[in-house]
């Protein structure tokens, strides 16, 4: 096995189909290499969120109601580049696909037991890459894509132009 990955003290090795498949993994359509190009085509309907986006330091994120198997995704995209899909399930679309165990069931059979938190799998290596499903406040269950190697570049140009007074 490869791709070893030592998050809060944990050795999950992975496959190499397991590691493929987290580079390969998919929300609607959406994946790590979709540029925001790529995202607007295959969702005209998406509304640019002004509020949470800092257009400036080339961060940028796009809401999408429902969709086909989802009740809405969230993107964010640093310079045209994926960073984050996340999509929302409601409690009544959890319950009609099989309950609460369903999502991470089927994300362990895909990738192999987790290692981040409950449910989170990550590829290990330069660039992790993290799927973790969550219960929100609103009872909702979310899932998560994350390139973390481009979400930290826009964490740390985030927090360079913030004007605090040091």
């Amino acid at each position: 096995m490869v791709g070893a990955n030592h998050l809060q003290g944990q050795d999950y090795p992975r496959t190499p189909e397991q590691l493929k498949a987290l580079q390969e993994f998919r929300i609607e359509g959406v994946g790590l290499k979709t540029t925001r190009g790529e995202f607007l085509v295959m969702f005209k309907e998406a509304e640019y969120d002004k509020e949470n986006s800092a257009q400036k330091l080339g961060i940028e994120i796009y809401k999408v109601g429902r969709t086909p198997e989802t009740d809405g995704i969230r993107v964010k995209f640093l310079d045209g580049k994926l960073v984050k899909i996340l999509a929302s399930y409601s409690p009544s679309r959890i319950k009609a696909i099989g309950g609460d165990s369903i999502i991470p069931e089927k994300l362990t059979l895909r990738f192999g037991k987790s290692e981040i938190d409950e449910y989170g799998w990550s590829s290990g290596g330069e660039s992790p890459i993290l799927i973790v499903t969550k219960q929100t406040d609103k009872g909702e269950t979310a899932v998560c894509l994350i390139n973390h190697k481009i979400e930290e570049i826009a964490k740390a140009r985030k927090a360079s132009a913030a004007r605090v007074g040091f």
